[in-house]
This record gives C-alpha cells, structure tokens and sequence, in this order.
C-alpha cells in the first residue's frame, strides 16, 4: 500500500484511503509512470470492491492489493492478499475467497514478462501462523506454477528500534532476509535447472507515532530494555532480489 500507508487500526481509518478496483489514484500513478519509463509497474494499494446483485443491492469488500500495469499503462493483473496479517483483519477480506476456486496466491502469464508469481507480505507465512511450518504454502504454490519472476509488495516489520536503524540506514536488516530465504526453502531443494528470481519489495522508515517509553527491570534488580508507547511501527526495508538456481541461491546487491 505504497501512498496511504499499511498501519492503520480499524475500517474506519482506512475508509477514506480505499481505491475502486483497479481504477483509483494508485492504479493511474502506476499507468502513467510505466508509460513514462517504458517498464511495467506494481503498486499496493487498499481496495475496495463494489458489488451490485441481481436484485440492485449493492455490497462492498474489502481487500490489500497490488496492480500490474504494462508499459502501455494497461491493467494486466489485480491480486488481492490471500494470507491476512492481524493488522489487515480488522478492514481486509481474504483475496482467496473472491476467486471461484478459492486457491490462494497468483501465478500466471502476465505478458511479456512471462510466467508471473505474486504475494504480498503474509502470503510467505504459514496461514494464520496454524498451518505447519514446512507446509511453505506460497513457495510450492510457486513451484507447481512454474514461476520465473515472483514479486511481493511488502510491509514487514522489523525487531530493531528506529534508532538503531538510522545508524547505517543503508544496511539491510538481515535477520528479516534470512526469514525471507528460509521461507523459500523449496526452491532451494527442488534443485530446479532454470532461474528463479524472487523479488522482496519491502516498505522502509516508520508509521505513527511515539507517546512515551517504559524501561524494564531485568531479574538482576536492574534496568534493561526501553521499551515504546503509541502506535509508531518500524519496517525492515532490506528490499532485495534473490535468484534460486540449482540448489543455489544469489543475492543481488546494490551496485556502487
């Protein structure tokens, strides 16, 4: 959700920010910057679907979503996330339960870019946190497809304090990325000959705000961790591209 935000507590917060399906300001900044750059473009953003019955009731739903736009400004896909995060059950619907085989995830020929995999964020999670860790729902989705370019849009949180991040902002958080590879597994042991390239598209920075702070008292008697009040969260950034190959995994770094 690249222009409103993900950190948002109730349906009444994000409803001002919800975009008709592939039509709101989100999609036409993507259309008109992938015309521009000559490049496809995907962009998050909080959807809103509109719903009209036979008998005229209109019903809306709700979704966290991405569209794919060409260089042409042409909508190719709009996926909608399927694993929610306890931060989008208070406003989002499961994208899975609008699809009429109710599969999760999306993969599929998107254009000249091929054979397309997309998630966002959660998806890479066991559902719920209740499925099995080694079920790797999204990764052996991405394998039974025969994916050849996954992209997740991303807003994953990060355990380091935002000043610890300002230290050197430009070093990737790498217990998050070491996360990130793991729950791709499969890849790596499916020994597959062609490339996989997997790219990580992770907010950065921070959303809300600081009221105050607690230090706890550690069982020693003294003070330990400082800990924050209010609503302020804290992304991992460490956005990052990995190819699977073979058994083997390269990340690609930025260049200097």
């Amino acid at each position: 959700m690249a222009f409103s935000g993900y950190n948002f507590p109730s349906l009444e917060a994000i409803k001002p920010f919800l975009e008709p399906t592939a039509s709101g300001p989100s999609t036409l900044w993507a259309a008109d910057t992938a015309r521009r750059l000559g490049c496809h473009v995907i962009v998050g953003y909080p959807e809103v679907e509109i719903v009209t019955a036979v008998d005229g009731t209109v019903t809306t739903r709700n979704y966290n979503a991405t569209v794919t736009v060409d260089p042409t400004g042409r909508v190719l896909n709009n996926y909608r996330k399927s694993f929610l995060y306890y931060t989008d059950e208070t406003w989002a619907t499961e994208g899975f339960r609008s699809k009429p085989d109710s599969t999760p995830f999306f993969c599929g020929p998107l254009g000249e870019l091929g054979n397309v995999g997309q998630g966002i964020c959660m998806d890479i999670n066991p559902y719920r946190f209740e499925s099995p860790w080694s079920a790797y729902e999204f990764a052996r989705s991405m394998l039974a497809g025969k994916a050849r370019l996954v992209v997740l849009s991303m807003a994953w949180l990060t355990r380091l304090l935002p000043a610890e991040l300002e230290i050197e902002p430009e070093k990737p958080d790498m217990e998050t990325v070491a996360y990130w590879l793991e729950r791709f597994f499969p890849l790596v042991e499916a020994m597959t000959q062609e490339e996989v390239i997997v790219v990580f598209a992770n907010r950065c920075g921070t959303e809300g705000s600081m009221t105050g702070g607690v230090r706890v008292e550690n069982g020693d008697g003294n003070w330990g961790e400082e800990l924050e009040m209010g609503d302020r969260v804290c992304y991992a950034g460490s956005s990052c591209v990995m190819r699977f190959q073979s058994g083997n995994v390269r990340m690609f770094e930025k260049g200097t």
